[in-house]
């Protein structure tokens, strides 16, 4: 199985197994196909923290829960292949 990092485009996060494999994952996700887009994502360190709202059990909606810190390579291991999160909702 190749090995998934974080990558980001410093509003959305996604855990994949290379930047056009987060490409992919964030066309998916977000219906959108414009092509600029692509320059802006890059891999983040695995020893990056990320910040992302908590209720105890998943990830939650801005504001609710608590704020759970973790290193990008805790949040791969945990979450696995996909979207992760996005400051915008």
């Amino acid at each position: 199985m190749p090995e998934l990092h974080a990558f980001t485009n410093e509003v959305d996060i996604l855990i994949a197994r290379d930047i056009g494999d987060a490409w992919q994952i964030w066309q998916e996700h977000t219906g959108e196909s414009d092509e600029s887009y692509r320059e802006e994502l890059y891999q983040m360190p695995d020893d990056a923290p990320i910040g992302i709202w908590w209720d105890g059990e998943k990830i939650a909606e801005l504001g609710q829960g608590e704020v759970l810190t973790l290193t990008a390579a805790e949040w791969v291991a945990r979450e696995g292949r996909g979207f992760l999160c996005s400051t915008e909702y």
